[in-house]
Order: structure tokens, then sequence, then C-alpha cells
């Protein structure tokens, strides 16, 4: 296999100084390290990422020396990959058709209960606060004898003051315990580290 892989790459080498095209110019055209190309004519492709990538760079160097990128992977898949890797993914128009971003695309499948959850949070929260609203005007109305009108509106006024107040200072005691926890940190003076392994130049 490995003097198979030597004369691929050979062949692929006199391809190219046929055509008079230099690494370095494969490499700018096809965005791909000119070493690697070069290992590739060596028959050496171990650092060639793998996968599709691999796939994508010889149809890239096959182009750019004017050898048909379809034959040209079939072979580089017969000596580079195994048969698990050649399976997953066989070289043809398929290959060419399909766009190298779309290949690596990922999605994230997204959970319809986590949205449910979500929106019955949000749900269970606005009637906690109608809620307590209700009750502070009720408890105006009954202990001042204000208009419902009114009391409704101071309700909602003290409600959300109440709230704010209650959030500024769980926030500052959530600081305040951070503070607390974090251990002390001992930094010793220079004078106080002992020094090994020197000598003493004072007489």
């Amino acid at each position: 296999m490995i003097n198979e892989r030597r004369a691929f790459g050979d062949r692929l080498r006199r391809q190219r100084e046929r055509q008079h095209i230099t690494l370095t110019a494969i490499a700018e055209s096809t965005k791909v390290a000119a070493s690697l190309f070069a290992g590739l004519e060596r028959g050496d492709c171990s650092r060639w990422p793998g996968g599709v990538y691999n796939r994508a760079f010889i149809r890239g160097y096959a182009a750019a020396v004017q050898l048909d990128p379809d034959e040209i992977t079939a072979e580089f898949v017969e000596y580079y990959e195994t048969p698990a890797e050649a399976d997953t993914r066989k070289p043809g128009k398929g290959a060419k058709d399909t766009p190298l971003h779309a290949a690596l695309r990922l999605g994230l499948a997204i959970d319809p209960s986590e949205s449910w959850r979500r929106a019955l949070k949000v749900l269970l929260l606005t009637l906690a606060d109608v809620a307590a609203i209700a009750s502070l005007t009720l408890a105006v109305v009954l202990s001042t004898g204000t208009p419902l009108w009114n009391a409704l509106a101071i309700a909602g006024i003290g409600y959300h003051v109440l709230a704010r107040i209650v959030a500024s200072t769980s926030r500052t005691d959530r600081v305040w315990l951070k503070s607390k926890a974090a251990p002390a940190v001992d930094v010793e003076s220079d004078d106080d580290v002992p020094v090994s392994g020197t000598a003493s130049t004072v007489a």
C-alpha cells in the first residue's frame, strides 16, 4: 500500500509539473497548506485532517492540475481511507455537489417540553403577581375605605417598589455571602520567603 501511495503521489506531481503549477499556487487557490499537498506527492497524508476535509482537499488539488476530480478522489479513497470511512460517503457526483459547509453543519434539537415548562413558569409567576396585587388592593380598601381603583393603583405601586427592594436586598446578600466565603490568601513578602540553594557572599 505504501508503494501504491507513493506511485499515486508521484503521478500527481508529474502532472502538476507538466502544467507548470507550483504547490504555492495550488495552496493559494484552495486555501490549503502547501505542505499537505507536498506530503500527498510523497505518498504521506498522515497530517491530513481526515474525512470530508480530505475529499475536499484532493478534489481541489485535482482540479488545479487539470485532472478529473471524481477519478482522483476515487483513487485517493482507495489508497488512504479504510472501508468503513469510504462507505460513509462514496465519491462521485454527490460528493462533488455537496458543499463542505453543508456536510459539517450541526443542528440543535429543541425539546418541545422545555418550551411548555418555560411558558408554564411565566404563567404561574404572572398569576402570583396578580394575586398579590389583588390581596394588597383588598387590604387597602378594607382598612382605609379607599375607592377600588385608587386602592388598586396604590397596591400596584407598592408591590412594584416592594419587589424592587426585595430583589436588591437578595442580590446584596448574595454578594456579601460570596465575599465571606472567599478564602483568605496569605501573601508572603519577599523578606519572608526562604531562598534555598544559595550561599551568602557577605563576609
